[in-house]
């Protein structure tokens, strides 16, 4: 029977931790079949962590509204094009902005908290 030696065993060791490391990876980055294989196959929105949203898009948000602070944010394709919607608050006000992957803003929404309800006047029906 053949004994595992030191060095063998550590290298069986870094060999393990980097599989794992290369499927964490790939369960949150595009292309690699994690939430952006899943939102290009089901054009659905995917939750992601804010630290996983590319630094551009992040900053694109920010420039859009002042004052703005990212709280979470979903991922989807839509017509190819990978699209974030960022989700956050800016002073009182609630906003949700989408942002493609390349940092170009396409919509801001603002959430209207005086308007509770589903039609388009400003006034909450309640």
């Amino acid at each position: 029977m053949r004994m595992l030696t030191p060095l063998g065993l550590l290298l069986g060791l870094i060999a393990a931790g980097c599989n794992q490391l290369v499927e964490e990876r790939a369960a949150v980055e595009p292309g690699n079949g994690g939430p952006a294989a899943a939102a290009n196959a089901d054009e659905d929105e995917v939750d992601i962590p804010l630290d996983q949203v590319p630094a551009v898009v992040i900053k694109a948000a920010m420039d859009a509204v002042p004052g703005f602070e990212p709280e979470e944010a979903e991922m989807e394709v839509e017509d190819g094009v990978t699209v974030y919607s960022i989700e956050g608050e800016a002073g009182d006000d609630e906003f949700e902005i989408e942002v493609t992957a390349e940092g170009e803003v396409l919509e801001i929404e603002e959430d209207d908290e005086e308007d509770d309800d589903d039609d388009d006047d400003d006034y909450d029906d309640d």
